[in-house]
């Protein structure tokens, strides 16, 4: 994104909560405000455009480049005071802010009182470098005191203290560091990887730290620990140690509550994919736990929600319906679900993350594909195709694109077939993977576009079928054919025979 346009990308960022905070707090500024003039500017334009500002409020250029400035920091200011009471981070922040003036009027007293709640807090979550801030605030604060006796008792005390606290934070950079090199293997990678990731994940997981869990100290370390092997077990296809390991992480949520609900969203992606996860596999009881623990976690009491936070929750919320109605070939409810959801999530398109960007659209263009809506599949399929803006899921794009082949056969347009084969092969070199079932669904399309006739194409279905049937043993080649449709649209095509 270039400088110019950051300040106009945050503002359409913002909530209506925030843009009426942010008119409050304007008010209450002293002094000339023309970059209010600028802030209601720059909301009515959809691209920034520095000509057309300048002509409208009457600015020259060096003018307009003092009221972006000054603008970005009240807006900032507004939008660290706004979410204060959704964030401890913030709260301890501006708390150590209120210590360091209290301290230059010497009021020693308030520090230690103030201090006090803080460590509860960092406790409470686990903030373990801002416990170590507080510590030395503590040592300046004990400096002051004539009674040399309690200093020194107090000076030994903190001392134990930091090096427990040290002795959490190294072990929460280490398994922090795990889990950030397991998701940087299977970052827009999904399920299938190439043998040099699949090699770097398995040295991952033969960390000593990965091999004991017990030496995970803290709830933080516990967290990564189990998000790193999920990550692992996921994209290895050994999704029943994947689900286990998913209860297991719930379990440990659960246990430990109070730690997730200042910042539940990791907690709620967990739901919401073991949901779908644990359907798949009909473990039906775990699948309804997630989903009530998800639907429920917005209004459990003490939940830390900012309009952002619950936006991706509703995400999540609607991507695990989708899905369930999915799995459970429930194609009908499922699109009346999304076009249910449709109107409420797409003014928000431009914020989707790229999973549920991917799948939201893919599982819908299935469902319409599963019920003979074709021109309504293309619809969504074009969206993930042609928007060149956004990053995809690499996993679920090969299945969009055998998806987009599929459609455009059942529409008859099968001049376009070759092509669509063609960049389907571009995309697998450009994804550096390929599996059985792809090269077999290139091989079969070849054969199909150059036999127009009915009964020729069912002898064709008929002799791929067996093949296609034999490799879905591996749960990589099932999941890149049940990402297409592609077994029940072969067994519709032979009962229409």
């Amino acid at each position: 994104m270039r400088r110019q346009d950051q300040l106009i990308d945050l503002i359409h960022s913002l909530t209506p909560s925030e843009k009426r905070y942010f008119k409050l707090y304007n008010s209450l500024q002293p002094g000339n405000k023309k970059y209010t003039q600028l802030f209601n500017a720059l909301l009515k334009m959809e691209s920034y455009d520095a000509g057309a500002i300048c002509k409208a409020l009457k600015l020259t250029k060096p003018q307009l480049a003092n009221d972006k400035k000054y603008l970005e920091q009240v807006l900032v200011k507004a939008l660290r005071a706004f979410n204060e009471k959704n964030s401890p981070e913030i709260m301890l922040h501006n708390a150590f802010i209120d210590i360091e003036v209290l301290y230059t009027k010497k009021q020693y007293d308030m520090c230690s009182d103030l201090l006090k709640v803080m460590k509860r807090t960092c406790d409470e979550y686990d903030f373990f470098a801002m416990k170590m801030e507080c510590s030395k605030w503590e040592l300046r604060i004990d400096a002051q005191t004539d009674d040399k006796t309690k200093r020194y008792k107090e000076i030994k005390e903190i001392h134990q203290a930091e090096v427990k606290v040290l002795e959490q934070l190294r072990n929460y950079w280490d398994y922090l560091h795990l889990q950030n090199m397991m998701y940087s293997k299977i970052y827009r990678r999904g399920v299938v990887q190439s043998p040099q990731i699949a090699s770097e994940m398995e040295e991952i997981m033969n960390s000593p730290l990965m091999q004991d869990k017990s030496k995970a100290i803290s709830f933080q370390s516990m967290t990564s620990y189990y998000q790193t092997a999920i990550w692992f077990t996921l994209s290895n296809s050994k999704l029943e140690e994947c689900m286990d390991l998913t209860v297991g992480l719930v379990d440990w949520y659960q246990k430990h509550i109070r730690k997730v609900l200042h910042n539940p969203i990791q907690y709620a992606r967990v739901l919401s994919s073991g949901a779908t996860n644990l359907t798949i596999l009909g473990r039906y009881t775990d699948a309804r736990r997630c989903a009530r623990l998800l639907e429920k976690l917005p209004h459990m009491k003490g939940v830390l929600l900012n309009g952002s936070r619950k936006t991706e929750i509703t995400r999540l919320t609607v991507e695990m319906n989708l899905m369930i109605y999915f799995i459970r070939h429930e194609y009908t409810k499922a699109i009346k679900y999304f076009q249910k959801t449709y109107p409420l999530m797409v003014p928000d398109e431009t914020n989707w993350d790229t999973k549920f960007y991917t799948h939201y659209y893919h599982v819908a263009s299935l469902c319409f594909f599963r019920c003979g809506q074709y021109e309504e599949a293309l619809k969504y399929l074009r969206k993930l195709i042609d928007d060149k803006g956004k990053k995809k899921w690499a996993e679920s794009m090969i299945g969009i694109n055998m998806l987009h082949v599929m459609v455009h056969f059942e529409l008859g347009n099968f001049e376009l077939v070759p092509y669509l084969l063609k960049s389907l092969k571009q995309y697998l070199l450009k994804a550096e993977f390929q599996t059985k079932s792809i090269v077999l669904f290139i091989k079969m399309f070849s054969e199909l576009i150059k036999h127009p006739f009915k009964k020729d194409q069912i002898l064709i279905f008929k002799k791929f079928q067996p093949e296609f049937d034999a490799l879905r043993i591996e749960y990589v080649e099932k999941a890149m054919q049940d990402g297409a449709g592609l077994q029940l649209w072969i067994i519709k095509k032979l009962q229409e025979s």
